[in-house]
């Protein structure tokens, strides 16, 4: 028996799931993008008094609108002079749960300037316990002498910063014009005989730009050398 769930609901939401699938019939009524999801499986089962052995099928199907048309040319969430712009995402806690850990992605759309050989910001990810910010990873973008773009990867910024991974030079054209940049991490956990914490290292790290994979240099450390499950 499959349930249908009526979008006008606003305190309904679908409950976390895997195996579901996400279909994009395009614009629908005031809907730019709409969004269906249908089915997939349950898998808080496991957390149970009696847990489950397998995921438990979902029969449902959800409808979701995931860019709404503008009601008028003013009307906008936010505006940007490309100056001093920054966009803070407060991530759930279970992100920083070492067994939910798989894969992290971020994405922009930026339009660089040439402005010198000072580095640029993109991303940065990192957490905050009572006001102080921990250690963190930063990506940033820098223009050098020999004349090409790079983008950097280091995990705690400042003093005792390390360079994890490096990738460039970007294309020639990169500079002066829109481009879609997307970063991925996939994570991995390491279990040892010796303890029952897991270390937390990013085996997979990797950038790209207009939806072309860009490839790194030599520079960079390996991140399996690197344990963030205390900086999570």
């Amino acid at each position: 028996k499959w349930s249908r769930i009526l979008p006008t609901v606003a305190t309904s939401v679908p409950t976390a799931r895997a195996f579901t699938q996400i279909a994009t019939p395009g614009q629908q009524g005031g809907a730019k993008q709409l969004a269906v999801l249908i089915g997939g499986a349950a898998f808080e089962c496991f957390d149970l008094p009696t847990p489950c052995k397998v995921p438990q099928p979902l029969n449902d199907v959800w409808t979701m609108d995931v860019a709404p048309k503008e009601t008028s040319g003013t009307d906008k969430m936010a505006e940007f002079d490309g100056e001093n712009d920054i966009i803070v995402i407060n991530l759930p806690v279970w992100c920083a749960d070492v067994e939910s850990m798989s894969v992290f992605w971020m994405d922009a759309w930026v339009f660089p300037i040439n402005r010198g050989f000072n580095k640029a910001i993109l991303f940065d990810a990192y957490q905050v316990n009572a006001g102080v910010r921990s250690s963190s990873l930063r990506w940033y973008m820098e223009s050098r002498t020999d004349g090409n773009v790079y983008i950097s990867l280091i995990l705690n910024p400042g003093n005792a910063q390390v360079l994890v991974k490096e990738w460039g030079p970007l294309q020639h054209n990169f500079l002066g014009f829109w481009h879609h940049v997307t970063v991925t991490l996939r994570f991995a956990r390491i279990f040892t005989t010796t303890s029952s914490s897991p270390a937390v290292t990013i085996p997979q790290a990797f950038l790209f730009v207009d939806g072309e994979r860009v490839a790194a240099s030599s520079q960079g450390q390996d991140f399996l050398n690197i344990d963030l499950a205390g900086s999570l």
